[in-house]
């Protein structure tokens, strides 16, 4: 388990984090969300959602590479998309103030 795995799952367990789609979406609408997680195996109907959903309501979002699965990090089947709900769990994440690429070591990759 990388960093970006190992601070998802603290978040969860802190109830900072929310996963499953339709949640997320109504997080991003709502401006509860202070951060995306779009897993790499998303769909092309839910990843074009929400990507634009996070351009729209201005919330930075990352797509992790790979390696690196929501589900395994939540312990949630089939989780594609998750939210951080708490600005300060955003550090563990080191500064997600753009989009990027989270690569398989936990860093970020700008695009």
């Amino acid at each position: 388990m990388n960093a970006t795995e190992s601070a998802l799952g603290l978040a969860r367990k802190a109830g900072k984090c929310l996963a499953g789609t339709e949640i997320c979406r109504k997080a991003i609408r709502s401006r509860k969300a202070c951060l995306v997680f779009l897993d790499a195996t998303a769909g092309r109907t839910t990843r074009e959602s929400i990507e634009a959903l996070a351009r729209i309501h201005a919330i930075p979002l990352r797509v992790l590479d790979e390696s690196i699965r929501l589900e395994n990090a939540l312990g949630k089947p089939n989780a594609k998309v998750a939210v951080i709900t708490d600005p300060g769990f955003m550090k563990l994440f080191g500064g997600a103030d753009q989009s990027s690429k989270v690569n398989s070591h936990g860093g970020a990759e700008k695009e």
